[in-house]
C-alpha cells in the first residue's frame, strides 16, 4: 500500500504495521520511488557532467510548480524558474547559477522539503558546508 504524506505530498510504501498505543496505530513505511522518474544529468561548466541519481524530473517539476504557485511575485523567481528549466532540459549551468538557486531555495523554507535531493547535490557540487 502506498500512502501520501500531506505536508510535502511525498509517497511512502507501508512496510508493516506496529502496535496500537492509545488508539494510534504505528505504521512503518519507507519512501516510495517511482522507477518511471527520469534521472536528471546536470552539466556544470568547468566541472563536467554530474549524474544526479537522486534528483529526478518529478522533483524539479514539483519545485517549479511550488514557485509558480506561491513564490512567483518574489524577487528573482523568474530567474530561478529559468535555471530549473535549464537543469531539467540538461543545459549547462555555472557554479554561480547553482549558488543563486541554492540561495533562493534556502530563503523560502517550504521549498527545502520539496527539493531535498537537489539541495544535497548542489551542496556537494559547490562544496558548501
Amino acid at each position: 500500500t502506498i500512502i501520501k504524506y500531506d505536508y510535502d505530498n511525498s509517497l511512502h510504501i507501508i512496510e508493516r504495521f506496529g502496535d496500537i498505543n492509545q488508539g494510534i496505530l504505528k505504521i512503518y513505511a519507507r519512501p516510495y520511488i517511482d522507477e518511471s522518474y527520469s534521472i536528471i544529468n546536470i552539466n556544470v561548466s568547468n566541472y563536467g557532467t554530474f549524474n544526479l541519481s537522486l534528483v529526478n524530473s518529478t522533483e524539479i517539476q514539483q519545485l517549479l510548480n511550488e514557485i509558480n504557485n506561491n513564490y512567483y511575485s518574489e524577487p528573482n523567481s523568474q530567474e530561478i524558474i529559468n535555471i530549473l528549466n535549464d537543469i531539467k532540459q540538461g543545459k549547462e549551468v555555472t557554479p554561480n547559477t547553482l549558488n543563486k538557486l541554492w540561495e533562493f531555495i534556502k530563503k523560502y523554507e517550504p521549498l527545502i522539503s520539496i527539493s531535498s535531493s537537489l539541495i544535497q547535490t548542489i551542496i556537494a557540487i559547490l562544496g558548501i558546508a
